[in-house]
């Protein structure tokens, strides 16, 4: 059994001396005599979490994602009454995806908990802001409205107030002015 006295030079690395560039030459031609494997160096810590899985074995099963909705069951409800169907929608159930490295009870518990836990909360805070948004836009309906009514009554009060000033000059001009005789108006009888 002969040991291999050569070091392994890790490709897309630049050289540090012509040693290393014989030494990766001598590799790649021993390599194409056999099979390529992965070479992992001791005591280096990998540096994603894909390294990890990469190197335990998949199975048939061994998918990309952890949580996959899908599609809920569609149920719908003929009611004999009426001319259309009503449809209802279900609650699409939560399919996880364990990967290795949660493999006992409680983390699998914990993964569903939080997933679940996230869904509960984006529909609560979801459902407080179209709520907000509902109010808002009603409010600002009836300041709107409230506004114009406000703008028109302003209006009509102009014009009231313009009036009243033509009117209070016309009756300064009659009082103030003598050239009209004092004309005595007789009150009708009763008895006629």
């Amino acid at each position: 059994m002969i040991s291999p006295s050569y070091k392994t030079v890790i490709q897309g690395e630049a050289s540090e001396t012509d040693s290393e560039e014989e030494i990766n030459c001598s590799a790649s031609s021993r390599a194409a005599f056999e099979k390529p494997a992965g070479l992992q160096v001791a005591g280096e810590a990998s540096e994603t979490d894909e390294e990890d899985e990469a190197g335990i074995p998949a199975g048939p099963k061994a998918e990309a994602k952890w949580i996959t909705p899908d599609l809920p069951p569609l149920i719908v409800y003929r009611d004999e009454d009426s001319e259309s169907p009503t449809a209802v929608e279900e609650k699409p159930a939560l399919h996880i995806k364990h990967r290795g490295r949660y493999s006992t009870l409680l983390q699998q518990k914990l993964v569903e908990s939080n997933a679940r836990l996230y869904y509960d909360i984006h529909n609560t805070i979801k459902q407080v802001y179209q709520t907000a948004i509902k109010e808002i836009g009603a409010i600002t309906g009836q300041l709107s409205h409230s506004q114009n009514g406000i703008i028109n009554a302003s209006h009509n009060i102009r014009l009231v107030l313009d009036d009243l000033r033509t009117v209070a000059e016309k009756i300064d001009i009659i009082n103030s002015c003598s050239l009209l005789p004092d004309i005595p108006i007789e009150m009708p009888s009763a008895h006629t």
